[in-house]
């Protein structure tokens, strides 16, 4: 049997780059694996992702056996239907992330409240379900992405998430985005779990052995 895998790709803006973070699970046992954290340079135009994203979609060990999830949020739609049009092959999730509480749309384009994104993420490295190679160029990166994670409460007892000031997001929100696909969009997910950000060391990040990166 075949390892599964999902792409999450947070899309840029402005002052943020797109980036990208790709999982691998064994469906014989519960491992999820960190495989690829990158981040494209900035000013990288959205419209030329179909492209850097085809050869290694289709290449093995990924061709046939990944799904892609994408931010769908803000002006993300437009290339949400690009990459469906130029990546045909691909099994796409739009995922538009919310402020809200509660989950909407509808299989393929949820709406998604950003408080579950990162709680998924949350999770999966507080009960140790979530390795990631430590040898990656971006590892250090998505730590201390993770590292300076807030959650803030509004006057009106609302909870937002976001990185310190002045800090990106890009890859915690990427890898967010494939967790949270993988654990929803399969027969036998668990419920989903809220939780704090870790502070200090984060739980996960540790040799893989292989140290394959696709």
């Amino acid at each position: 049997m075949n390892n599964d895998y999902v792409l999450g790709l947070d899309l840029g803006k402005e002052n943020d780059p797109t980036a990208l973070a790709l999982i691998e699970s064994d469906p014989s046992t519960s491992d999820l694996r960190v495989r690829a954290l990158d981040r494209y340079p900035l000013g990288t135009p959205l419209t030329s992702l179909p492209g850097l994203l085809k050869p290694r979609l289709t290449s093995p060990p990924l061709a046939g056996h990944v799904r892609l999830a994408v931010d769908a949020s803000g002006l993300g739609g437009p290339i949400v239907d690009l990459l469906r049009q130029q990546l045909p092959a691909i099994t796409l999730y739009a995922i538009t992330i919310t402020a809200g509480n509660n989950e909407g749309g509808n299989h393929k384009n949820p709406n998604v409240p950003k408080q579950d994104l990162i709680a998924t993420t949350i999770v999966h490295l507080e009960q140790g379900l979530l390795c990631i190679a430590n040898d990656m160029p971006e590892t250090r990166t998505l730590r201390d992405e993770l590292l300076s994670y807030r959650r803030t409460t509004t006057g009106h007892g609302n909870d937002t998430y976001g990185a310190d000031t002045g800090q990106h997001d890009d890859l915690v929100i990427a890898l967010s985005l494939a967790l949270w696909l993988h654990k929803n969009r399969r027969i036998g997910y668990l419920n989903t779990t809220h939780s704090v950000v870790p502070r200090g060391e984060i739980p996960g990040i540790v040799p893989m052995g292989d140290g394959l990166n696709y």
